[in-house]
């Protein structure tokens, strides 16, 4: 099976579950990735249990292809686990993975929560894996508890009813209390035992959260909330200082690129450098509370690199809905774009303004 899977370069999506693969078979599966055309395999309901694990934890970082991995109900545990969160702490391609119900959080019969916490620390640190599942990976979940039971480190959002003297539940009010340390992260209508909690800051010690009774309130990213789409071509003068605008926010912190690709190939941005052409496309959040993304310029419009640049802005803010200037001075005067003819630019003077682009609650064209 390993060899068929690294030898076909025409197969793109596999499904392999329920076929009984246990430990070798899904360390064979695991070791033909790396050389395989897959992006999506399913792997649920085999058993590989913590060897195959820990053979995908190895093969995850040199996979080149795969985008989609399903390896819940398969009785890994905390090794297989901790083996996991190094492979997809150094994925480059994977962008969705399924962990669900795999006893990670029991050590034999005990609470071991080290693997599913290296789990968590991975899918945080590698910015590329938009979702994963961690549904019932301890003892006692119940669909009926919530975000609680289907917890995702990348998509932590919802409410949450803790019983902190639950061990899972002290996991989870722990980790989400490190996790809103992020910028735009953060706990709302925090409730112990029904009565209002002020929570100690993220940055101190989680032993000033409660121990006991029950902590009730809702986490809120507006990272994952509100954004905004770019397509931008990156020869075009305007369009690539939104790139560069943008590049620089999210290296700043201040916006977060949830998914980017250069020509339809996935592209970091703000981790690799723009190239002098290709068309970029991504979708971009504010990592504060607000409802647009604002990038300044000024420009110089007796150059013709400036005016180059200058038309480009104008013309996106005539021909897109959810793109504006907010603000344009000519000279430190106020300026009107609708007083102008287009294409007709001033010919001299310093072009400041405002460029905005409204963040949407829903992708506007997620590719």
């Amino acid at each position: 099976l390993g060899e068929m899977i690294a030898s076909n370069a025409h197969l793109l999506d596999l499904d392999l579950g329920w076929n009984s693969l246990r430990g070798a078979g899904g360390s064979s599966v695991a070791q033909a990735l790396p050389r395989s055309a897959l992006r999506r395999i399913n792997l649920s309901w085999n058993s590989i249990g913590d060897q195959g694990a820990v053979a995908l934890g190895e093969a995850i970082p040199g996979i080149a292809a795969l985008t989609h991995l399903d390896i819940s109900h398969n009785r890994i545990g905390r090794l297989g686990a901790t083996a996991l969160a190094d492979g997809l702490r150094r994925s480059s391609t994977l962008t969705s993975c399924e962990l669900s119900h795999n006893p990670m959080g029991l050590d034999g019969t005990k609470f071991n929560l080290e693997g599913v916490s290296a789990i968590v620390d991975a899918l945080r640190s590698n910015r590329r894996i938009e979702s994963a599942g961690l549904t019932d990976v301890h003892e006692g979940a119940s669909y009926k508890r919530g975000a609680a039971c289907r917890f995702s480190p990348t998509d932590p959002d919802g409410s949450y009813k803790l019983d902190c003297a639950d061990p899972w539940d002290a996991f989870l009010l722990e980790t989400l209390h490190a996790m809103s340390n992020e910028p735009g992260e953060t706990w709302m209508h925090v409730r112990h035992n029904g009565a209002p909690l002020v929570v100690p800051d993220s940055g101190e010690s989680s032993g000033e959260l409660p121990k006991s009774g029950l902590v009730e309130f809702e986490y809120v990213s507006w990272r994952r909330g509100l954004e905004a789409a770019l397509d931008l071509d990156l020869s075009n003068a305007g369009d690539r200082l939104l790139a560069e605008l943008a590049e620089q926010r999210v290296i700043a912190g201040d916006v977060c690129c949830h998914w980017s690709k250069l020509d339809g190939t996935p592209f970091a941005l703000g981790v690799a450098s723009l190239p002098a052409a290709g068309s970029l496309r991504a979708a971009c959040s504010s990592t504060t509370p607000q409802d647009e993304l604002t990038f300044e310029a000024a420009l110089d419009l007796s150059s013709p690199a400036g005016r180059a640049t200058a038309l480009r802005l104008w013309e996106r803010q005539l021909t897109s809905p959810l793109e504006s200037w907010r603000s344009a001075s000519l000279d430190d005067a106020r300026a009107d774009p609708a007083e102008w003819q287009y294409p007709h630019l001033p010919e001299q003077g310093t072009l400041k303004l405002e460029h905005t682009v409204e963040l949407r609650s829903k992708p506007l064209d997620r590719g």
